[in-house]
């Protein structure tokens, strides 16, 4: 059975850092540039020909670090199967769209999320499980309640992101920059926070482990209190 739908709207794609298509790199997409393809309407097959595109910049995500907002002429192709795809043609409408995009309690789990720009996204409740987000700029986001068990955030920017609540168990935050982060009640067993920057930060009433496998490895410079309070000595 197939499926042929007549239809215009926007939806996001998500590219490269380099704003190319992680499986066609043709041809960057930058605003105001057109893509052409020929779409197959064969529900069966979700990797068939035509332009894969995604309904949330959260699922645009799941395809690359950067998110662009693109629209589709009236008369398009849009083939609705396992992924939507959409034909003959999309123009690029904008890009980085995931800087200061709502992600409120969206499933990321795994995502390779290396160098992306998500500046003051809101990411409350977000599940980061086992994302890389290498190098990614989070500079005043809001991870308030957001699980980021065995994150890799080795030299992420997290200045004054709020991480009330949020779980880093087993995380890795090597080189991280927190100035200023709010870490109020942040689960830091087994956290690897060597060389990260801890300047200003909030961390009263963060939870520490100074003992076995899930110690906290703490900062040069940073001492975990009788009270379990982490300072600078």
């Amino acid at each position: 059975m197939e499926l042929k739908l007549i239809h215009s709207g926007t939806f996001y794609k998500g590219v490269t850092k380099g704003r190319m298509g992680p499986h066609h790199p043709d041809k960057p997409y930058d605003v105001g540039t057109v893509h052409h393809a020929v779409v197959d309407t064969n529900l069966s097959d979700s990797c068939a020909p035509g332009i894969h595109v995604c309904l949330t910049i959260a699922e645009a995500l799941r395809w690359g670090p950067v998110v662009v907002e693109v629209g589709v002429p009236e008369d398009a192709t849009i083939v609705v199967a396992a992924k939507v795809r959409v034909g003959p043609s999309v123009k690029v409408l904008a890009r980085d769209v995931q800087v200061g995009a709502d992600l409120w309690g969206t499933n990321l789990w795994g995502t390779d999320l290396r160098d992306a720009n998500l500046r003051d996204a809101n990411l409350r409740g977000a599940n980061l499980t086992d994302a890389d987000l290498r190098g990614a700029n989070l500079w005043g986001a809001d991870l308030w309640l957001a699980n980021l068990w065995r994150t890799d955030l080795r030299g992420a920017d997290l200045r004054l992101v709020n991480l009330r609540d949020a779980n880093f168990r087993g995380a890795d935050l090597r080189g991280a920059n927190l100035w200023g982060a709010d870490l109020w009640g942040a689960n830091l067993w087994g956290t690897d926070l060597r060389d990260a920057n801890l300047w200003g930060a909030n961390l009263r009433g963060a939870n520490f482990s100074t003992r076995g496998n899930e110690r906290t490895i703490l900062p040069t410079g940073y001492e975990v209190t009788s009270s379990g309070l982490m300072v600078r000595k």
